[in-house]
């Protein structure tokens, strides 16, 4: 996205256009647009043919075009030899986080403005909604995609049926039950699962989050226009949007005012991003879910076989932290939230700050002592902490010390003490020496 020309010059998409110039906005947009985006558009272009309202056709009307296009892409690819070792599901998989992110990259830099230059920007979030439904329809459709010869999952049938926009097996928008784990053998595959279950729900509620905050957003411009409103003509704020506007700013034969053109802005602004978030909630929802019930069950695997679990492998259970800790951030306090939710978010805390430091003190509690090389964070940063300055150190000596200045004059005296003792012995020796 990022790699978008903010110097196009051409003509704006439109479903009106001749197939030559549909060619040479193609040819135009290839070079810096997603490939399977500027698919979508000439999809989008050749289904308006066919249909009045295109803008309602669903995700059925698409995939056939979808599974072919991507096909067309990738053998391609293969044939270069860029595909990089993956095998088809792994393709997928990255596919759908890309195709997630066209839509929020609109909310980075100046990406909205490069996008504007070349199509309209409902249409594009619109057709990068539908792509990821299609890819998403498609991933269920896999029987086991991991052939080391991409091309022989393309000739399977469950392919060749997307081609044809059928879809061999129904799809169920089902949560995965995760089984609670009996050996800590089975933990290993547990968090890698889990991890890219984390991604999922990232990307899901990523995209959920970015049209919800639009519909906030627009909320508040639009109490904050009422309020305007309400000063300058004094009604009360709990009457409707329309007693808002005077009688002298009432739509005329002239045209809607400027009173009239904000209310219908926030109306159509809040309409359509809520009709993008529909389309996403139940995808985010199943995101979340699945990955909430793989993460409670590596959490709990984690604190039973906590003295069991080796210190090398911290750093990738604290990645599955890290990643834990955007969808906590993400999901606290919105209609996401699980009855659990506050439990396991309040447990979770202590991973999310530190995955080591957390199973150490879990070690401590149990009276283990951790390996000679699994040294504990908390050591560390001690051990690396600079010197504290002189003054520091008479201020922390007063807090450990109730009269520092009485230890301070029987230290005193316990030296002069010392220096009389040395003197008195000194004498000795040289009278002894004498006589």
């Amino acid at each position: 996205m990022g790699e978008i020309d903010s110097t196009f010059t051409g003509q704006i998409f439109r479903t009106s256009m001749t197939r030559k110039e549909l060619d040479d906005w193609t040819d135009a947009n290839s070079p810096d647009m997603p490939s399977l985006m500027v698919e979508m558009f000439g999809n989008h272009h050749l289904l308006v043919d066919h249909y009045t309202e295109a803008r309602t056709l669903g995700m059925d009307s698409y995939l056939a075009h979808v599974a072919t296009s991507y096909e067309t892409m990738m053998t391609t690819i293969l044939r270069n030899k860029v595909d990089r070792g993956y095998h088809l599901d792994e393709m997928l998989r990255i596919l759908l986080r890309a195709a997630r992110s066209y839509g929020r990259g609109l909310e980075i830099g100046d990406v909205a403005q490069r996008v504007g230059k070349r199509c309209d920007m409902e249409l594009w979030t619109s057709l990068s909604i539908m792509l990821s439904q299609c890819i998403e329809a498609i991933q269920k459709q896999s029987p086991g995609w991991k052939n080391e010869n991409v091309s022989e999952d393309f000739r399977t049938n469950e392919w060749q049926a997307l081609l044809k926009g059928r879809l061999s097996k129904a799809t169920k928008d089902m949560v995965p039950v995760a089984e609670y784990l009996t050996d800590i053998s089975q933990l290993s595959k547990m968090t890698r699962n889990t991890h890219a279950l984390a991604l999922d729900g990232i990307d899901g509620l990523s995209c959920w989050s970015t049209f919800n905050q639009k519909i906030l957003q627009t909320e508040r411009d639009e109490q904050a226009w009422l309020q305007e409103i309400d000063g300058r003509i004094g009604s009360p704020t709990s009457r409707s949007t329309k007693e808002y506007i005077p009688e002298s700013r009432v739509p005329c034969a002239s045209g809607p005012t400027q009173s009239t053109k904000n209310s219908t802005k926030f109306v159509f602004t809040r309409e359509a991003a809520q009709a993008n978030l529909n389309k996403y909630i139940s995808g985010a929802r199943l995101a979340f879910g699945n990955f909430w019930g793989h993460m409670q069950v590596v959490g709990t695997a984690w604190y039973n076989w906590n003295a069991q679990l080796s210190y090398h492998d911290d750093q990738k259970n604290q990645d599955l932290c890290d990643l834990l800790k955007q969808i906590l951030d993400m999901v606290r306090g919105t209609n996401f939230e699980t009855s659990d939710f506050r439990t396991w978010d309040k447990w979770f805390q202590g991973l999310v700050h530190s995955f080591t430091e957390n199973r150490h003190a879990l070690l401590r509690a149990e009276g283990v002592q951790p390996d000679e090389n699994d040294i504990d964070p908390a050591e560390v940063r001690a051990a690396e902490a600079p010197p504290l300055p002189l003054r520091q150190l008479r201020l922390r000596l007063r807090e450990l010390v109730p009269e520092p200045d009485l230890v301070q004059a029987e230290l005193r005296e316990l030296v002069s003490g010392l220096a009389r003792d040395r003197v008195s012995q000194r004498r000795r020796l040289k009278s002894v020496n004498k006589n």
